[in-house]
């Protein structure tokens, strides 16, 4: 991403200065979205056998843009919405993955869990797997 805004703000050798700060405000954004993406995975760490594991989950400092975002995913899931830049390289399911595999929202209801029957989800998921079966054979 960072060679492509290279390119788009640098098309000539004069490197004007609103093209370059066009450009570092764009690789800034980059890195603090790489940045939050990589302090949640070890914050949110599931491992607590390791002198690094343990200082990971309690000594690592939170970003306030991370903060926000997981305060705000204790209601709700993530959504496009929350990740709007089409500028990050980390879209809403990047987070949901990996919050589901750090047990973020166990314990959590989300209201929305109650529009569709336990039932209707089972035979969702059996009517998947039989797609699933059937591509691969």
């Amino acid at each position: 991403m960072s060679v492509r805004w290279f390119l788009d703000n640098f098309p000539d050798r004069a490197c004007s200065p609103p093209l370059r700060d066009s450009y570092n405000a764009l690789v800034e954004g980059l890195y603090q979205d790489i940045r939050d993406f990589i302090v949640m995975h070890y914050l949110l760490s599931n491992r607590e056998d390791t002198g690094f594991w343990r200082a990971a989950r309690h000594d690592l400092a939170m970003p306030d843009p991370l903060r926000e975002k997981l305060a705000l995913w204790r209601h709700k899931m993530p959504s496009a919405t929350d990740c709007p830049s089409q500028l990050s390289l980390f879209t809403e399911w990047s987070f949901i993955y990996v919050l589901y595999g750090k047990h973020y929202f166990d314990g959590v209801a989300f209201p929305i869990e109650d529009a569709l029957a336990d039932d209707d989800f089972d035979q969702f998921t059996q009517w998947i797997d039989q797609h699933r079966a059937s591509l691969l054979y």
